[in-house]
């Protein structure tokens, strides 16, 4: 039963989900106040409200102050001289090192079968799977098959408790394109 002076009505998920976004964005307090703005606003003749006067003035006020930060910014960029220096490109291996495992189709790469060989090439290991193809940190790869040689448990907290992170998300990779899988004497294995 609503309060008194209010009623109940009934709107789609998705048209609720845009009311809650509008609400969050605009800083509303309840979704009344969403709607009752867009009924006003739908009005041609209807004054802006206080609330709307404020909102707006705090949003002009939010934008000079990002537009003084970008012209600062620009004049900076227009006095330093134009020297552009160049990192030197990190090799694969390098930033496989530091992510451990990543998944080929994260990379967004325009040519995977060249990245590919050139992963191999800079030795990391390439696991290509039923889905998708995985690319592991050597070190970090040979930690994680020592540690799954030892795991005898299919329960996840445990696997992400002697996993770790980085390993878990190995594991998850793995396990989704048949590369492991768990044996009838309660140990996982890898597939030949």
């Amino acid at each position: 039963m609503p309060v008194k002076g209010y009623k109940s009505i009934s709107v789609r998920a998705e048209l609720y989900e845009e009311l809650t976004r509008l609400m969050e964005e605009m800083r509303f307090v309840s979704l009344n106040d969403v709607i009752a703005f867009l009924l006003s606003s739908s009005k041609p003749q209807t004054p802006a409200s206080t609330y709307e006067l404020g909102y707006l003035k705090d949003r002009v006020t939010e934008l000079e102050e990002r537009v003084a930060k970008l012209e600062s910014l620009l004049q900076q960029q227009q006095q330093a001289p134009a020297v552009k220096a160049q990192k030197p490109r990190r090799g694969i291996r390098e930033m496989i090192a530091e992510r451990k495992f990543e998944r080929l189709r994260d990379l967004n790469v325009k040519n995977p079968e060249r990245f590919i060989e050139r992963a191999r090439a800079e030795g990391v290991v390439v696991l290509e799977g039923v889905k998708d193809t995985g690319l592991v940190d050597p070190d970090f790869y040979e930690d994680f098959k020592r540690k799954l040689e030892e795991l005898t448990t299919t329960d996840d907290r445990e696997l992400a408790e002697k996993l770790g992170a980085d390993g878990l998300r190995l594991f998850n990779f793995m396990r989704e394109n048949g590369l492991i899988y768990y044996d009838v004497e309660g140990k996982w294995k890898f597939v030949p």
